[in-house]
């Protein structure tokens, strides 16, 4: 015999979020993500206005990378509207930590300030631990061979 379910009422809330953040690139729960990757997301408004390009606030790991159109140091990248999109692209001048996990927050508004957006992600650098042991363990196989 089966358990029975009863449902006396269903009641559906929804919600249309005007300003998106999409097409991230790494995206969210990635892993192996290679240690040079860019940073790729698109923020789209809905409705046509726009996303206000001054009003981007972009953090990788705490570090404010990109406040409206300008790179942080150690940062290099573009931020290119088309219609109601925004496309951002950002590169580290530095590879990220081997096996590490990376935080991206990203804050904007529509031009019209109508919509805001305040979202987080991580996504996981692969592993090259292993990659440079191998390294070091060559380098000391060839340093004793020569020593003798």
């Amino acid at each position: 015999e089966l358990p029975a379910l009863v449902l006396t009422s269903v009641t559906a809330v929804t919600t249309k979020a005007r300003l998106l953040l999409v097409n991230r690139d790494p995206g969210p729960g990635e892993e192996g993500v290679p240690r040079d990757s860019q940073l790729r997301l698109e923020l789209v408004d809905l409705t046509e206005v726009g996303v206000d390009p001054t009003s981007i606030l972009l953090w990788i790991d705490g570090v404010l990378a990109l406040e409206g159109k300008t790179f942080s140091p150690g940062f290099t990248g573009s931020v290119l509207a088309s219609g109601g999109s925004l496309r951002v692209s950002l590169a580290r001048s530095t590879p990220f930590e081997s096996s590490s996990e990376v935080r991206v927050r990203v804050r904007a508004r529509t031009s019209d300030g109508a919509a805001s957006l305040d979202e987080s992600y991580a996504f996981a650098i692969e592993d090259r631990t292993g990659d440079v042991q191998e390294k070091i363990d060559r380098y000391i196989q060839r340093y004793v061979i020569t020593q003798h």
